[in-house]
């Protein structure tokens, strides 16, 4: 019996390899690394690990992306991220400001959420993205 059990035991262990990856990547949350393997010439590790954004993982924005495999295919449509899912107080402010007004959206501002940096309630780190000092 020990024998049987010491034979088939890597085996097993191999098998527990490959299925446990695969179950992962069904549904449950994907490694931002994962991610990166393909999307790293648009996003930089670096800088998105520095930004505010840099520890969630990149399905907390992208919500829709559920299963890797699909994805990969282009099976599964990436709407939109929407930033008041987390961001309910700062978008309550924006619309009850001048900005609304003046039809400025918050991505007009906020272009690229990969590389933000923490801005310290410092209006002029803001204002420096809008109106550059030379």
């Amino acid at each position: 019996m020990f024998q049987i059990v010491t034979r088939l035991l890597p085996a097993l262990l191999l098998l527990l390899a490959f299925v446990g990856p695969t179950a992962a990547e069904q549904g449950m949350a994907i490694d931002p690394a994962t991610c990166l393997g393909c999307h790293s010439n648009k996003i930089s590790a670096a800088a998105f690990a520095a930004s505010v954004h840099g520890k969630n993982a990149c399905t907390s924005c992208h919500v829709e992306i559920t299963d890797l495999a699909r994805h990969m295919r282009g099976e599964t449509k990436i709407a939109k991220v929407h930033c008041e899912r987390c961001h309910k107080k700062e978008n309550a402010e924006h619309y009850n400001s001048v900005h609304v007004q003046n039809d400025v959206k918050c991505a007009d501002c906020h272009t690229d959420i990969h590389t933000h940096t923490y801005w310290k309630k410092d209006k002029t780190h803001c204002c420096r993205k809008m109106h550059p000092v030379p």
